[in-house]
Parts: structure tokens; sequence; C-alpha cells
């Protein structure tokens, strides 16, 4: 976690009177002012008082319906990794300041840091926002079905909500939770809120690391295969009792998920959607790093070290072992053993991949590359070497990435090989001439 070496940087904002100092206040010393708190400079809590083992620096900024100030809101928001937004659960004015001011406000200046909203004052009420009978509802509490819900509808940016109380400390350690797992384990890369669905590159990083864990290619993770990859991630291996509930619970959600020798791909997928869903991105997110990834869902760049260097009048090829691995890979693809892939079978071998390097039925390319078959064309295995080939030559960090998104697990030094000098070779061609 070096990118936070200096603390995750959380920027606390509301409109006056909303409660966001006193917050602060609480979180930082553990009980609620005696005083009434003005605008706090900046205040850090220590890593070894949070669960994430990072530091956590709160900043005090307010919105106010003047705009005299709101600039340096707004930038102190662009410059933190994660935005808490304040309201009173018993004042709808200072969600409606949020809404109609301050959100558009960070939208209009493209602060794209996850969002926390956060009701205080909760102690004020005398129920949770859900749960307020009809007649506060008309007389001015904040309610969740029919404020919060439309809000966080309308601006997506919204991770979560929770009420607190800095006064009696209700929540008030787990707003600033919330909002470091909003910054290190984030749900807008991952899944869906509207759709309800994990996102197509989550799918991708989710299906390569299936496909690097099913040892046999069988299409299954077996008991054994998802415990290695239980010691791998989380190194603690699961009981043969617990391996049985996991497929229980899969199989009673998605038929097609488990059988009785164990996880299909599918099944994969419905198990991290259920850990996201159920809030628990970390365990997802700790999968993912370990395989390499990136917040992005692309793969870390020091994946890559240890290619060649080499010089400009050298060119970056692939070598045997990395022709070899490729030859594979398109005999695994070519379903029906014909020399060819189809569109469909380029697409699934590159699915583990964020997206395709290049297009499996490009007009105009040579005639050996592609295959003319009834309803299409296909590629060959000499044009799919081609391809690869020219990226190799062309773009070699691509090549290199695209390698470990199919599914190369050696040393990714071993998969190519440079040139020799064109210079030298010039030099021994004149020498051999005299």
């Amino acid at each position: 976690m070096n990118r936070y070496e200096d603390g995750v940087v959380i920027a606390v904002t509301g409109a006056w009177g909303t409660g966001k100092s006193s917050l602060i206040h609480a979180a930082v010393h553990g009980h609620f002012p005696e005083a009434p708190v003005s605008t706090l400079p900046p205040q850090r809590i220590s890593a070894d008082r949070l669960p994430d083992g990072v530091d956590a620096v709160l900043v005090d900024t307010s919105w106010s319906l003047c705009k005299e100030g709101n600039q340096r809101c707004v930038d102190e928001c662009k410059a933190a990794h994660v935005v808490v937004l304040t309201y009173a659960v018993d004042s709808p004015k200072s969600l409606v300041e949020l809404r109609t001011g301050l959100l558009p406000a960070l939208r209009h200046a493209k602060v794209a840091v996850p969002v926390v909203l956060v009701g205080c004052k909760q102690d004020t009420s005398r129920s949770q926002a859900g749960e307020r009978d009809s007649k506060q509802k008309g007389q001015g509490a904040v309610h969740l079905e029919r404020d919060i819900v439309p809000l966080m509808k309308e601006f997506r940016e919204i991770e979560t909500w929770l009420e607190c109380s800095a006064r009696s400390l209700a929540q008030v350690q787990e707003v600033v939770c919330y909002a470091l797992k909003a910054v290190l384990h984030p749900t807008a890369p991952l899944f869906d809120t509207q759709t309800q669905q994990l996102r197509p590159r989550c799918v991708a990083a989710l299906r390569r690391i299936f496909r690097l864990c099913d040892a046999d290619c069988d299409g299954i993770l077996s008991d054994t295969e998802l415990n290695q990859f239980q010691v791998a991630c989380f190194n603690t291996p699961l009981q043969p009792e617990e391996l049985a509930g996991v497929r229980q619970m899969v199989g009673a959600k998605l038929p097609s998920g488990a059988t009785s020798r164990g996880l299909t791909l599918p099944g994969f997928l419905l198990l991290h959607a259920l850990f996201i869903e159920r809030g628990r991105m970390e365990t997802t997110w700790a999968v993912l790093r370990q395989f390499g990834y990136r917040d992005d869902l692309t793969l870390r760049e020091d994946l890559l070290a240890g290619l060649h260097h080499h010089h400009p009048d050298q060119a970056m090829e692939l070598s045997p072992t990395g022709e070899q691995f490729l030859l594979g890979l398109f005999s695994t693809f070519d379903r029906d053993a014909d020399g060819a892939l189809t569109r469909g079978e380029v697409e699934e071998l590159f699915s583990t991949a964020p997206a395709p390097p290049w297009k499996s039925s490009t007009p105009g390319w040579p005639a050996e590359m592609m295959a003319e078959v009834e309803g299409g064309w296909r590629i060959t295995r000499a044009g799919f070497m081609l391809q690869w080939t020219l990226m190799t030559l062309l773009e070699p960090d691509t090549a290199a990435a695209f390698l470990l998104y199919v599914g190369y697990t050696d040393s990714i030094k071993g998969a190519f090989t440079v040139s020799a000098r064109r210079s030298e070779e010039r030099r021994d061609r004149r020498e051999g001439s005299e």
C-alpha cells in the first residue's frame, strides 16, 4: 500500500451545522466535544487504530449556500482519496443542499473519488431513517426510501450510506472504516450497482484466475484446487465441511455453478458477486491483488519486469518457449480441430483479458492468415502466430501483458528473445566480403 503511505485523505464536508466537525472530533478523540467545534485543521488517525493498516487523515471543509469559499471545498474534495458528505437526519434542508449544490458541483469539477453519505445527529431522531413513522416523515425527518434511495440512484458516485451520532459515538468509527473501504476496496470497478452484475473487466480478471487455478483444465475447481487457491490468497485452507458448504450454497443459488466435484466458472463468478453484494469487497480484492491486479483491473507493471532491454537496432521476438505456449493455446481453443479459430473461439481465448488485442476478422488480412468457411472467416494457425509475432515486434510490452492475461505462468522473460544487432550483422557481412 505504498500509494497510501502518507495516509488515506478523507474530505469531510456538508452544509454548516450538520455535525461534520463534531464527527471528526469524536472519530479522532473518542468522545463528543464539550464545546461547539469550529472548522478543524486536518486530523490524523493512526493505522494501529484502524483495521486496514493505513493512517486516515480527516480534512474538515464545509459547503455554503453562498459561493464564497465553496471552491476551496471542491478543491479539498478533489485532492482527497474519498469524500464523506454529511447531512443532519433531522434536517431535510441539509440533504437538499447536497443534492442541488455540492453533489452537482463535485460532478461538474470531475471529482473522481468515491463518496460516502453520512447522516449525522442520529441521536436527535427516535429511530433509524427507514423506520420513522408517517408523522415524522411529514414533519421534516430524512427518510430512507423517500430521500436517500432516490439520491443514491441519481448520484452513482455515492458508494454507501449510513447514520451516526457523534454525541453517543454510535457508528462513528464505522464512518471512517467505510470511507477507507471505499478507497482500498472500491465497489465501482467490480460491480454495477444499477444492473446488480459484475463489471466486464472484473469478469475477465476472475476468468483468468479461474483458468490459472484449474490445474487439470477440466472446467471445474476441485476441492484440492479450491484449497490451493484459498491458501494462496488467504493463507488458510478450508475444511472438508466448509468446502461442501460453499458448493451447497452456490448450487442452491445457481444449479450450474457447482457439482459434486467442485465449482464451475459460473459458480466461481457467483461466489464473488455474493461477496460484493454482502459488502465483503475486500475478499474479492484480496484475490485480485494476489493475482497481480491493480485498482483499474489491469496487471501490475512489475509483473513485466525482466523483459529484455534492447538497442534501437534490435527487435523483440518470441522465443521457442513463447511460441510453444501460443501453439498449445491455439490448439486448446480450436475446439473442432480444423486448424482455424472462429470469432467465438478467439473471443473465448481472450475472455480473460480486458479486451482483445486485435480483431478476429479484419478485412484485408493476407489470405494465409485467414480461412474462408461457411458463415464467415476464421483465423488460421499461421495467422494467429503472425499476429503475435507482429505484436511482439511493434509492441513488446503489450504482447507480454497479453501473454499473462491468457494464462502464461512462467517467467515472462523466457517467452521472448532479442534479435542480433543490425549494425553488427552489417559489420559481419562487410568483414565476410573482404
